[in-house]
């Protein structure tokens, strides 16, 4: 079982790893909420308020999963 530091830790980290995804493809919130299926006031939670505690890791994993599949990174092919 992790410990809740290391639980604030990875989400921490998977968030840091979700918002440089986002950036590096130039997605706005409303299209980072609807190619992860996630909705849009809790991407902009995530996104613009910084709001981790809102979000398990699973789902964090599962939002990084599908901006990565969301296309290529920005100048990247």
């Amino acid at each position: 079982m992790m410990s809740p530091m290391m639980v604030k830790e990875m989400k921490a980290t998977l968030a840091l790893s979700i918002l440089d995804s986002i950036r590096q493809r130039d997605l706005s919130v409303e299209a980072a909420a609807e190619v992860t299926g996630t909705e849009i006031e809790r991407m902009r939670a995530l996104v613009e308020k910084r709001e981790i505690g809102r979000f398990g890791i699973e789902e964090l994993v599962d939002i990084l999963d599908a901006v990565d599949a969301s296309g290529p990174r920005y100048g990247h092919r």
